[in-house]
C-alpha cells in the first residue's frame, strides 16, 4: 500500500464513520416527526453525500428540533448559514403538498 492509497482509504472511512453517525443523529432527535423526515432525507441522498454536504448537515443537526421544523415547513424563516441545507431538505423529505 502506498502514502497516498493510505490517505484515500482513511478518508474514505472517516467519510464513512461520518455518514453513519449522520443516521444514529436524525434517528435520536427528541421529536419522532422529524426523526421520520430526517431518516427519508437521509435515505434519499445516502449515496450522494460528499464531505461538505455531510459538514452542512451536521451543522443543521446542532440546532434545535422545533427550529428545524419551523425552518423545513416553512413556518419560520431559515438563517443563511443553514439554507442550503434547508432548501435540499424541503425537496427530498417534505412531501408536497397539493395548491
Amino acid at each position: 500500500m502506498t502514502g497516498k492509497q493510505g490517505f484515500a482509504d482513511t478518508r474514505e472511512a472517516s467519510l464513512a464513520l461520518r455518514k453513519k453517525r449522520l443516521g444514529v443523529r436524525c434517528r435520536a432527535r427528541g421529536t419522532l416527526e422529524l426523526c421520520v423526515l430526517l431518516e427519508r432525507f437521509l435515505n434519499s441522498v445516502e449515496g450522494e453525500l460528499d464531505p461538505t454536504m455531510i459538514g452542512s448537515i451536521e451543522a443543521l443537526l446542532e440546532e434545535a428540533d422545533q427550529d428545524i421544523l419551523d425552518w423545513s415547513l416553512g413556518a419560520a424563516d431559515c438563517p443563511e448559514r443553514h439554507a442550503g441545507a434547508i432548501s435540499l431538505f424541503r425537496s427530498l423529505a417534505i412531501p408536497a403538498r397539493n395548491k
